[in-house]
């Protein structure tokens, strides 16, 4: 994971915490990155939403993607959110454009796997980019 910040103190937090919290066995600073190492059984995705959940900032990729329209949007998000890949996502029925936050270091592969397992053939990815996500409270 690459924070958009930098401070040494808030990566021993950070680990300390996940470490306690189970799954994850290490965490630590590799140049401009975060490294968690996860146990297997330990969705990346549901890390990456905890780090989120105590108010970091991270850099992480998005993928715009066009499918048929007028899919479930409960099924769609349900679907997605299952995914150790898929860490947010937005679906809009009318005109089946979304958009899919991935865990880093997922590979595209990966991403348009998971969107071909809940749309079909039907879905293509448009564009990529990397973008900081932060939890916003309030």
């Amino acid at each position: 994971m690459t924070p958009t910040y930098g401070s040494y103190g808030d990566v021993e937090l950070l680990s300390g915490f996940l470490v306690s919290m189970g799954g994850v066995y290490n965490v630590y600073r590799e140049g401009g990155s975060i490294v968690i190492e996860l146990d297997d059984k330990v969705s990346p995705a549901e890390v990456v939403r905890r780090v989120l959940d105590l108010g970091h900032e991270l850099a992480l990729p998005h993928y715009v993607f066009v499918t048929k329209p007028n899919q479930d949007e409960r099924r769609v998000m349900k679907r997605l959110m299952e995914s150790p890949y898929v860490v947010a996502a937005e679906y809009y029925p009318r005109s089946g454009r979304g958009v899919l936050v991935a865990v880093p270091g997922a590979a595209e592969e990966e991403v348009v796997g998971v969107l071909k397992e809940v749309f079909g053939r039907s879905v293509r990815v448009e564009s990529t980019y990397v973008q900081p996500v932060r939890l916003s409270f309030g």
